[in-house]
C-alpha cells in the first residue's frame, strides 16, 4: 500500500465503500516521526468515528494500527 496520504485515502474510499460493519482495514507503517501522512490518515479516519482504531506499537520504529467498521 501506498504511504502518501493524498493515495492512502483513495485506496481507503475504494475499499470502505465495500465493506460492512465488522470488517478491517489493516495499516502498516503507523510509526510516527517516519511514516507522518500515515499517522495523519489514520487519526482523521479515528476522529470521523465510522472505524475503531486499535493502534500497535511493536518498537519505536514499528508501528500498526487496524480500523474495524462500526456501521455499514
Amino acid at each position: 500500500a501506498e504511504h502518501k496520504y493524498k493515495d492512502l485515502k483513495i485506496e481507503f474510499d475504494y475499499v470502505s465503500s465495500r465493506q460492512k460493519k465488522g470488517d478491517i482495514i489493516f495499516f502498516d507503517d503507523y510509526t510516527p516521526g517516519l511514516f507522518d501522512e500515515v499517522v495523519e490518515f489514520v487519526d482523521e479516519i479515528e476522529n470521523q468515528h465510522s472505524y475503531k482504531i486499535n493502534k500497535i506499537m511493536s518498537s519505536s520504529l514499528r508501528g500498526y494500527a487496524y480500523a474495524t467498521k462500526l456501521t455499514d
